[in-house]
């Protein structure tokens, strides 16, 4: 991951045009007495979506942002909080630019969290 200057909640992400590779994050639990112990995400539902803008409206007209992709995340270890989203050939196809996303934890409750919000940059590669 790439370090960005915003204000945003999360890390900023940066991946190489075309590749496929998962984003694989931590869920960290807020309320453990520890700092940095990882939250148990068993049954939880995660997704990642990348925007071209950092805000878009809901609703339109005018239509305000275009969403790119929308991953749905995969529980790798969940009693270590370890979730992975993984990339078609065709998602990964996007245009070298600056854009963003979020991550909504999903919890076994039904309740809805945003996790993340930050930059997800494309980058241009050499190898096609």
């Amino acid at each position: 991951m790439a370090s960005c200057l915003t204000d945003f909640a999360g890390d900023c992400i940066a991946r190489k045009r075309g590749d496929t590779a998962p984003d694989k994050i931590t869920i960290i639990d807020p309320e453990a007495v520890t700092p940095g112990t990882p939250l148990d995400v068993t049954g939880f539902a995660f997704k990642l979506t990348v925007n071209t803008e950092q805000d878009p409206d809901p609703v339109g007209p005018p239509i305000i942002g275009t969403e790119l992709v929308s991953i749905v995340g995969s529980l790798i270890d969940a009693p270590n909080g370890v979730v992975e989203f993984p990339w078609s050939s065709a998602e990964a196809d996007q245009v070298p630019d600056d854009y963003f996303y979020d991550i909504e934890q999903t919890d076994t409750a039904g309740k809805i969290l945003t996790i993340a919000k930050e930059q997800y940059k494309f980058q241009q590669d050499v190898t096609k």
